[in-house]
């Protein structure tokens, strides 16, 4: 600090750092593929995995047992990749397949655009037909461009002209019960780790025990991380060996590195549940304060939309009739000219209808 003036409080550190990093994110002179910073490694040296085919790959995996820091790693990821970029530049799908817990300390953050757990069934099943119309639109929107992939058009400063095309990253936890309960979604994964790369999806899978992963998911999945695991056939599903096993216990986000078929780096993953001052003086996990800084500086900012429609309401919950205003999400682009020509926001299925609705004629069955 400077002679005379009080240290610049924490909170104000991480919002002024993330200000500037939001706006380098967003310079198109500066597009390249993201990074995140996971921990320390051998020398003490930061590792940055570099998500980008020949660096560190565009898909990973982890793994780690009870105890081993696996859901630490994955809020680390999480934290640091949203502290470096724009809502604009990256969104999340966050994925919980154990109940729901893991990512709720992350609902206010901006750049989740999703988040779907396995008590809703439907929404899994529904997520992967979104992200495959997604994967297709980005598809298209290169074809439209005549760029090669997502990090040329964001060169071009296309991504602030045109339409939105931000890095997507779906993170899973407990990926194998989601394959054991629904074996279809391993198509699915599969063909997100074979089309995603240059459309800027990329797809992190977690597990206390990774199984039913294919061959061709293998070779597209390029980094592994192996936190301490029960088993050494688990250490060697990941790793090809047994040392992940072996790690101490009280020693959680203690793992090891492998990125294709290199030497295995020792790691120790950063933790971000350290408590920090606030504003008001208080004490609050980093974690927590990194969410509510986010979501602070986009307070007049537009939020980043769900590449898809959200789920409609629980018809339970919510009535509704042939009159009921239309959502524009629901409808293809064709129609949304009638729409908004419409005062009363909606779009007729037949002309019969209109005439039912507005008095003029009888419905037999209905009336």
């Amino acid at each position: 600090p400077r002679e005379g003036l009080e240290a610049v409080p924490p909170h104000l550190k991480l919002q002024q750092k993330m200000v500037e990093n939001w706006a380098h994110s967003r310079d198109p002179e500066h597009a390249d593929w993201l990074t995140a910073t996971l921990g320390i490694v051998a020398g003490n040296q930061p590792r940055t995995l570099h998500f980008s085919a020949p660096r560190d790959g565009v898909h990973g995996m982890i793994a780690g047992g009870t105890g081993s820091g696996k859901s630490e790693m994955l809020m680390t990821l999480i934290v640091d990749m949203a502290f470096k970029h724009d809502p604009s530049i990256l969104n999340f799908v966050l994925v919980d397949y154990k109940g729901g817990g893991a990512f709720k300390p992350f609902e206010k953050l901006p750049h989740v655009v999703d988040s779907v757990t396995n008590l809703n069934g439907a929404a899994v099943s529904r997520m992967f037909v979104a992200i495959n119309a997604e994967m297709k639109r980005r598809q298209q929107l290169n074809a439209d461009t005549g760029v090669k992939d997502i990090v040329d058009y964001r060169r071009k400063g296309y991504h602030l002209s045109q339409a939105p095309y931000p890095h997507l990253f779906i993170i899973i936890d407990e990926y194998a019960e989601m394959i054991v309960d629904k074996p279809e979604f391993k198509e699915e994964l599969d063909r997100i780790t074979r089309v995603g790369r240059s459309l800027g999806i990329s797809l992190i899978l977690a597990s206390q025990k990774p199984i039913g992963v294919s061959d061709q998911m293998r070779a597209n999945i390029k980094f592994r991380l192996c936190l301490r695991v029960e088993g050494v056939d688990t250490s060697r599903e990941m790793l090809r060996r047994s040392d992940a096993a072996y790690l101490p216990n009280g020693m959680p986000g203690r793992g090891y590195l492998q990125i294709g078929n290199d030497n295995l780096e020792l790691i120790q993953v950063a933790y971000t549940g350290e408590n920090v001052s606030t504003e008001q003086n208080e004490k609050a996990k980093l974690y927590a304060l990194a969410v509510d800084t986010a979501h602070h500086l986009m307070t007049d900012q537009p939020k980043p939309q769900c590449p898809w429609p959200p789920m409609l309401p629980d018809g339970r919950f919510a009535t509704f009739g042939l009159t009921s205003p239309l959502d524009s999400h629901y409808i293809p682009a064709a129609y949304h000219a009638r729409l908004q020509a419409d005062n009363a926001n909606r779009l007729w299925l037949n002309p019969s209808i209109t005439a039912w609705t507005d008095g003029q004629t009888t419905w037999p069955s209905v009336d």
